[in-house]
């Protein structure tokens, strides 16, 4: 049974859901959950071993072969592949442009939300991804969607990398673009809002001021 106190945050790619789920999680002191690293590990995994997408069998072998494991504290997520804690690898450029390609393969988001859903038994959760208000945590007790328009997120994205360049804006707004194509088109688990989850607009907002509104609508909904 799915712990009773959960928080979902979903969102589109560079809305802020890693950088806000980790503070809420913080200030209430619950575990945060990223469930995006758990997807950039996968992704990591199969790109190093040079599994191509369309080669399920050879996909299974591999998850079935390596030891995938997730712990959470109430700032961060950390992944082990047999082991090896493999976080430093997962922020690579190469690793974020195929995440997006191995996420729409249902059996790599059966065997993931499976895990996801086994962490949050474990004590209260914050989880961060992109189909927790509908998919994984259905019941949970908060459910965050958090939207921004993509010069917005551009422009975030753009202060992480400390690029301002045209070239880079350029590059970052088409990648944003991309990604949310194929967020919000793969067959299963699109990217959207549960029917009963909060809609924050972020774009005339600081990172105090979503995480306050988070925790507001938290004790609102106890």
């Amino acid at each position: 049974m799915v712990n009773s106190r959960t928080i979902a945050i979903d969102g589109p790619v560079a809305s802020g859901k890693s950088t806000v789920g980790s503070l809420v999680a913080s200030q209430l002191s619950w575990q945060f959950v990223d469930t995006g690293l758990m997807y950039r590990a996968v992704a990591w995994l199969l790109s190093k071993k040079a599994i191509k997408k369309t080669n399920l069998d050879k996909i299974k072998t591999i998850l079935d072969k390596h030891q995938i494991e997730t712990t959470c504290d109430n700032e961060k997520t950390t992944i082990t592949i047999d082991g090896d804690i493999v976080n430093d690898y997962l922020s690579d450029p190469s690793v974020i442009k195929t995440v997006s390609e191995f996420s729409t393969i249902p059996y790599i988001r059966t065997y993931l939300v499976k895990k996801q859903r086994n962490l949050s038994e474990i004590s209260s959760t914050v989880m961060a991804g992109r189909d927790i208000g509908t998919v994984v945590l259905p019941n949970a007790s908060t459910k965050i969607f958090l939207q921004a328009g993509i010069k917005t997120r551009t422009t975030r994205k753009l202060s992480i990398l400390e690029q301002n360049d045209e070239e880079s804006q350029k590059s970052i707004t088409n990648e944003i673009s991309h990604r949310d194509k194929i967020d919000s088109n793969r067959k299963i688990s699109p990217l959207k809002a549960a029917s009963d989850s909060f809609v924050i607009h972020t774009d005339n907002m600081n990172l105090k001021q979503v995480v306050n509104t988070i925790i507001d609508l938290n004790s609102y909904n106890k």
